[in-house]
């Protein structure tokens, strides 16, 4: 029965759920392959109209005398829509394990987990942790929700895009990839503590948007030789950074945030921000 006080259905030990992930996986290997050689065949037939489509365009142009830039123009046409049609099992397929194989597996994790392939989180909130980057565009996808040991959590990938310059300058620059996390800790997190990469000398000179917050010393040199502390309340950033609080940011920094991984406790939640160049929810095709 699941455990409604955790959050966590206990009928599904680790052995369990890697059996579902190798059912699942099994079930949806067998599509891959099946949308692969589609996509091989439709590529076939889209090289043979657009060789076709050129062949007959060319012909027709010197027989009607029209310009050779309209042959050109409808051979470059034909070849771009039959390539799109090729692409098209490798689009149902990425679209089927998202909405069937992403949801199907997190579920087994307890009845109150859920994967939305267009979530999001409040960017207000996300802006008030004072770690977002400025930037101009955003993007959302892949939401995971849950509860884990009584702790409801979010985790959803973002990416967020400053433009930069005008005209033949304008540039985008991505400022941010990875993932959001957020945690629910009503009971825990009544202060503002913010955990920052060590941003070095000039990093701490320009603008400071902790300047109403202290700067909190903690007693691990390791951690605070990485990050740094800002908090409202002493003590209270102290209580929260306990020794094995620590060591596990600083593990799960480097296990997959190039150790550039940033926190905030504020407004009883927990924020992690975890930058990745991998988009860890992107099924492939490829063999």
């Amino acid at each position: 029965m699941p455990d409604s006080s955790s959050g966590v259905d206990t009928d599904n030990t680790a052995e369990t759920i890697d059996q579902i992930a190798a059912d699942i996986g099994r079930e949806f290997e067998q599509r891959r392959i099946e949308a692969i050689t589609k996509s091989a065949k439709y590529r076939v037939w889209a090289i043979l109209a657009t060789i076709g489509a050129g062949a007959a365009l060319l012909l027709l142009s010197l027989l009607l005398h029209f310009e050779f830039g309209l042959v050109a123009f409808g051979t470059v046409a034909t070849g771009a829509f039959s390539f799109h049609l090729a692409r098209q099992p490798g689009r149902q397929y990425r679209n089927s394990v998202k909405d069937e194989a992403f949801p199907r597996f997190v579920k087994t994790f307890g009845p109150s987990f859920r994967f939305h392939r267009t979530g999001r989180l409040p960017m207000d909130f996300l802006k008030r942790s004072k770690l977002i980057p400025s930037h101009d565009e955003r993007h959302f996808e892949d939401l995971i929700s849950g509860e884990w040991q009584g702790v409801p959590f979010k985790l959803c990938e973002a990416k967020l895009v400053d433009v930069r310059g005008s005209g033949k300058n304008r540039r985008r620059v991505t400022v941010f990839k990875g993932v959001f996390a957020t945690f629910h800790m009503p009971a825990r997190v009544r202060s503002r503590t913010v955990i920052r990469r060590d941003m070095g000398a000039i990093g701490n000179w320009f603008g400071d948007a902790f300047s109403d917050l202290e700067r909190v010393s903690l007693e691990d040199p390791v951690f605070e030789k990485e990050f740094e502390v800002y908090g409202d309340d002493q003590v209270a950033s102290r209580t929260l950074l306990t020794t094995t609080f620590m060591e596990r940011l600083r593990a799960l920094a480097q296990d997959i945030g190039n150790g550039k991984l940033q926190a905030a406790f504020y407004e009883e939640q927990l924020l992690v921000m975890i930058p990745c160049n991998r988009n860890r929810f992107e099924p492939t095709l490829s063999m």
